[in-house]
């Protein structure tokens, strides 16, 4: 990513860091989805398994969020 979109996201250098955590989101809605509706095999375990990391991984989203806004600020003069 150039500097210039770097600026403008808010997220900087960080934007990898959260973008991760929530693409995990994204993915495990993604997995019960098509669980629920029989594009994949709708086994109980994994639907249960994709639920808890739906669960995880807003938290730690949010977790990511509060530490990068905690990283920017401390960069500012």
């Amino acid at each position: 990513m150039n500097d210039h979109l770097r600026a403008e996201s808010g997220w900087g250098d960080y934007r990898p860091y959260v973008g991760d955590a929530l693409e995990r989101c994204a993915d495990s809605v993604g997995r019960l989805q098509r669980s629920s509706e029989n594009e994949i095999a709708s086994d109980r375990h994994y639907f249960v398994e994709k639920a808890n990391a739906l669960k995880e991984w807003p938290t730690i989203l949010l977790a990511r969020c509060e530490q990068v806004e905690s990283w920017i600020e401390s960069e500012m003069p």
